[in-house]
């Protein structure tokens, strides 16, 4: 863990002991820190954590990935998150007329969708971005979820382990589920989402970047709540 995280994390778990709000803590930091204060969201998960009895400043150790995602154990874990209703976002990048898309979406509808056109490679750096655009809609679409935690579920693809990446999840305040290597069919998106995404688009032409992405929204919105809540719960059957 670097230094500035150690002070920025002493400082929060300081005022936090003096009675201190979250929202109050992270006005004071970025007297301090500027542009290098934590996000908001990360401010209110660490209060949390003290306020839970956690004493120490470092992150919780991860443990290795299993090389396979089927287990017993990996099996228990989603089907535990999931009875505790905690929401799950899950995620996937896809491509058609040379867009990529990255999309959240939890058992409600889909949360974020960004588009990236024709010769857009996605970096560490980019993901990271696209996880503080989300963190900004979730505070606005489901401001509750943040009393239990929010579960970040992707595959691994090198810009979503990256260590920018990676650092965002952390300071940004998510939950990240590990995704078993060699398991591509762990992914909600994979076995739920775009299947039927894929059939609406079958024999549909699209001349124009605006079109398909316009079509692209309009299903995610016209998909009933059951749709996004049966894919999640489908995960531990994977």
């Amino acid at each position: 863990m670097s230094a500035h995280k150690f002070e920025w994390r002493s400082v929060i778990k300081y005022l936090w002991g003096l009675g201190r709000a979250g929202p109050d803590i992270h006005r004071d930091l970025k007297k301090s820190y500027g542009k290098q204060t934590p996000h908001l969201f990360s401010v209110k998960r660490w209060v949390q954590r003290f306020s839970g009895g956690e004493t120490s400043l470092r992150d919780k150790q991860k443990s290795r990935r299993p090389k396979t995602g089927v287990s017993d154990r990996n099996i228990a874990k989603v089907r535990a998150v999931i009875e505790r209703d905690r929401r799950q976002t899950a995620i996937k990048k896809v491509s058609a007329k040379k867009v990529m898309a990255v999309v959240f979406w939890d058992r409600v509808s889909v949360l974020l969708v960004a588009f990236y056109r024709k010769g857009t490679t996605m970096t560490g750096a980019e993901y990271a971005k696209v996880l503080k655009k989300l963190a900004d809609v979730l505070q606005g679409k489901r401001p509750e979820m943040w009393d239990d935690g929010v579960y970040v579920f992707h595959d691994n693809a090198p810009s979503h382990t990256s260590r920018l990446s990676e650092s965002a999840i952390n300071e940004l305040g998510f939950i990240q589920l590990s995704h078993p290597a060699y398991s591509l069919d762990l992914v909600p998106s994979d076995y739920h989402l775009f299947p039927h995404r894929k059939k609406f688009l079958r024999k549909r032409a699209f001349t124009s970047y605006t079109q398909l992405e316009k079509s692209t929204n309009q299903w995610f919105s016209l998909q009933p709540p059951e749709f996004y809540n049966q894919g999640i719960s489908d995960l531990p059957k994977q």
